[in-house]
């Protein structure tokens, strides 16, 4: 593209809630594109934060005088905000970026490639690269410190056709969504994004994913602190039951088992805390999901149920220590 007026103009929207720090890093990143900076736009929507985001966003608006940089005040949840953000935008093409995030320069650029050289393709999105400010907590294995928010493409070299893509490097057509419709603004936590992709998939959309695209996504040691872990990981499990309820989910209870299983043997074996609760809220999940797709008849097999998961978690420690899998898309937003 010879002249900055060939480029599609992009809209970024960033949901964000009381994370002001991160915040002003991330757009920092965003107004550093190597991309035409008269044609793209960033929105960010504020999810009812208590700190200072409004002024973070404003001084960068001064700041920058192109690209755009708005302020948008928004309740109601991660998917209420990603919506707002549409309407408010008017970009050809729609990304989403989470503030706890960094961008690369290259990320608009490869994003458009993508989705020109791909006209079937209703959305791309790429991969979260993990990203650890600060020593590595000693209650975490070594695998898990550096991957804990990581989200690897299937492909190692090129683009794939996928079921799911990371919420928080995604760009999407805005045709789309005239198409197969909004975010369900009744979802905010684990698995909201991942409604619209089914409901995308089922109307015949192609989802493209490629290690091309990717984002720094940051963590402290304070993202491995039990608390906020059990929050992640157990209490967000209501949400995802949600989701899955939405999208008429239909999984098998043994494969909900078998993956608790592998994390709770993985955090017994390399004493990983993080791997133990991971254990913990895939139980949980699977717990819930008995009990909304059996009703009455998991209370009368629970115990059976909760005997046969202890005894196979007790076997599993007398086996020798295995590299923990990670499975693609487990990595939730806030």
């Amino acid at each position: 593209m010879s002249h900055s007026s060939e480029y599609p103009l992009v809209s970024i929207v960033v949901p964000t809630r009381n994370r002001s720090g991160w915040l002003g890093d991330c757009l920092t990143t965003l107004v550093s594109q190597d991309y035409p900076a008269e044609r793209y736009e960033i929105v960010v929507v504020d999810d009812g934060s208590t700190d200072d985001t409004r002024k973070v966003v404003t001084e960068m608006t001064a700041r920058t005088r192109s690209p755009s940089v708005r302020y948008l005040c928004h309740s109601g949840g991660v998917n209420a905000a990603r919506n707002r953000g549409i309407a408010a935008s008017s970009g050809s093409i729609v990304g989403f970026i989470d503030d706890d995030e960094l961008a690369p320069s290259q990320l608009l650029g490869v994003a458009v490639k993508l989705l020109t050289d791909n006209p079937s393709a209703v959305a791309v999105g790429g991969e979260y690269r993990s990203r650890l400010e600060g020593k590595r907590p000693r209650f975490a294995c070594t695998n898990c410190a550096e991957n804990y928010k990581s989200i690897r493409a299937p492909r190692e070299t090129r683009s794939a056709i996928v079921d799911d893509l990371p919420g928080g490097c995604v760009f999407l057509r805005r045709q789309a969504f005239e198409k197969y419709g909004l975010f369900a603004e009744s979802l905010s936590g684990p698995g909201d994004d991942s409604e619209w992709f089914r409901r995308t998939r089922e109307g015949d959309g192609t989802l493209l994913q490629s290690p091309e695209l990717w984002i720094w996504h940051r963590m402290t040691e304070r993202d491995f602190l039990p608390g906020s872990l059990v929050k992640k990981h157990v209490l967000g499990t209501a949400n995802l039951v949600a989701a899955r309820q939405l999208m008429g989910w239909e999984s098998g209870v043994g494969d909900e088992v078998m993956q608790a299983l592998r994390f709770l043997g993985h955090g017994l074996r390399r004493r990983c805390v993080v791997g133990s609760v991971r254990g913990l809220g895939q139980s949980a999940l699977a717990v819930r999901w008995i009990q909304v797709t059996h009703g009455k008849r998991w209370e009368n097999q629970r115990s059976s149920v909760l005997r046969s998961v202890m005894s196979a978690l007790a076997a599993s420690r007398l086996k020798k220590p295995a590299r923990l899998v990670q499975p693609p898309l487990q990595e939730e937003k806030r």
